[in-house]
């Protein structure tokens, strides 16, 4: 059973090559239950917890034709990550590859998986997707949010500069980092004086998206600031 070389007693090279193999396109498909069999293996190497771990779900891919359940998994996996360097490790290199739809669907699992977690080691990584303009403003949009939730204060800073930018076409920007904004104010107190204030004044942004996020922003806070 691949979920019970998830012990510190397999933490070893040969297991991680193990479960690669068992989780390569193609390897085990035809096989009954060969679906229950790579979810165990991707959560096996989730809860190994470490860099050696972190590397190996990098070089994991989905499956056209699974992909809901494959993101499902890869999501549940990346949350189980436990040691800072292998939280960092996927925050960092989850936007190198290529640039297609399932690729992007890898990384979309992989920055909520990551955000489950909300660990401060994935902040620098999240901040770097949050300004990547390689990446979809969909995705882009997601990292900003759950940066927030990292309670790192370096974060305000490129938040308040996307919920600012002046660019219409961005309100996906504007829309994440007013969610980053709320979750930095609800995890790290003494930034929500500022996030708060910055929320309120983009309530009135001129876009119906931005607004809304900002007004759900607020609510997050949990600030007496927000409410008057």
């Amino acid at each position: 059973r691949t979920e019970g070389l998830a012990r510190a007693a397999f933490d070893h090279p040969e297991a991680y090559a193990f479960l690669e193999r068992v989780l390569r396109e193609g390897s085990l498909d035809r096989l009954p239950g060969a679906n229950d069999l790579r979810r165990a293996a991707v959560l096996a190497l989730g809860r190994f917890g470490g860099l050696p771990a972190a590397e190996s779900l990098l070089r994991v891919s989905l499956r056209a034709a699974h992909v809901e359940s494959d993101a499902a998994n890869y999501r549940q996996a990346i949350a189980f990550l436990s040691q800072p360097e292998a939280v960092a490790r996927i925050a960092t290199g989850i936007a190198s590859g290529p640039g297609t739809a399932l690729a992007h669907e890898r990384r979309h699992a992989a920055i909520l998986g990551l955000g489950d977690r909300a660990h401060p080691a994935a902040s620098e990584g999240f901040l770097a997707l949050y300004g990547s303009k390689k990446l979809p403003e969909e995705l882009r949009r997601d990292a900003g949010r759950v940066v927030g939730l990292c309670g790192d204060a370096a974060s305000f800073g490129p938040l308040l500069a996307g919920l600012k930018t002046k660019r219409r076409s961005s309100w996906r920007l504007r829309q994440g980092a007013a969610w980053g904004l709320g979750g930095l104010a609800a995890s790290l107190p003494s930034e929500a004086e500022d996030c708060v204030a910055a929320l309120g004044e983009a309530t009135d942004s001129g876009h119906p998206f931005v607004d809304e996020a900002a007004i759900q922003a607020l609510g997050r806070t949990r600030s007496r600031q927000a409410v008057d």
